[in-house]
């Protein structure tokens, strides 16, 4: 990384200028406390997956869920969210075995990638406590989507889209599930913005019309990246009230930032430095549109 680094302060870098750049600090972990503490079975399926304990965010994003509140992480990439309303499910499912829960992702990349994530830690709990989990999205074969809708899964992992086409206006034959619907998480709420989170908006009011329609109340866990005003966003994204989580407890290493002014192309100049740094061993990846 030094290389790299000298290479960018130093060598002439050809069709463009270095202008700043900018070093952040590492951040120290800072944990914190439940109370109650999870329980000892839950606490040893987290010890196999090395986690000792809980960082702040994610101790008290499950507290005010635990109160019964709606709850909005908003903290940075990769400080575990997704333990949160993993832990909330578990929880919630271990006191009332007929509940569901309702998971929601923009892509459904992301959506395999934490249906891997959750088979994962479930695998890890006692056989009392796990959970039934599949994927019901675009790419579900038929055959699949018939078998879950007959033999529910406590958990289905989908996104808006299919919400809104595959499961919404056929609510009668997914009674069950939504009169026992008990959590819905949705992730990455921070893309839901303009256009896009205005056709989110009123999907979120037909699940909650039809939730309504057959007795339920299900919470809310929202997840974003570092926002302003959380709370506010959640509030009008679903029309109900939220308590906001935005102090992370995650450890964080010090960062990098180089300001570039190209003077010719820049997705040319980004391609010679995306090279480089492959040249210096880093792992790199290059956002595009």
């Amino acid at each position: 990384m030094q290389r790299f680094i000298e290479y960018l302060k130093t060598a002439p870098l050809r069709g463009a200028r270095l202008v700043h750049h900018e070093f952040i600090p590492s951040g120290g972990v800072i944990y914190g406390n439940l109370d109650p503490p999870l329980a000892p079975s839950l606490r040893s399926a987290l010890a196999k997956e090395d986690i000792s304990r809980l960082y702040q965010h994610q101790a008290e994003g499950l507290s005010r869920f635990r109160k019964g509140e709606n709850v909005v992480i908003a903290t940075p990439t990769a400080s575990g969210k997704s333990l949160i309303y993993n832990l909330a499910l578990v929880e919630l499912l271990s006191k009332e075995k007929n509940g569901h829960g309702l998971y929601l992702f923009p892509l459904k990349a992301l959506a395999q990638d934490q249906y891997q994530a959750f088979v994962s830690f479930n695998q890890e709990l006692p056989s009392e406590l796990q959970l039934e989990a599949a994927v019901y999205d675009g790419d579900t074969p038929p055959s699949r989507r018939r078998r879950i809708k007959e033999n529910l899964p406590h958990l289905i992992i989908s996104n808006p889209d299919m919400l809104h086409f595959g499961l919404l206006p056929f609510h009668q034959q997914w009674e069950d599930f939504f009169r026992n619907l008990r959590l819905v998480v949705i992730d990455e709420v921070h893309t839901y913005r303009g256009i896009f989170g205005s056709h989110l908006v009123q999907i979120l009011r037909r699940l909650q019309r039809v939730c309504q329609l057959y007795g339920s109340e299900p919470r809310y866990i929202l997840l974003s990246a570092t926002i302003a005003n959380a709370r506010d966003f959640a509030n009008r994204l679903t029309g109900m009230k939220f308590r906001a989580v935005e102090k992370n407890g995650a450890p964080q290493a010090g960062r990098h930032f180089f300001f570039i002014n190209p003077d010719s192309s820049a997705t040319t100049v980004a391609g010679r430095l995306f090279v480089k740094a492959l040249q210096e061993g880093l792992k790199t990846i290059a956002f595009t549109q």
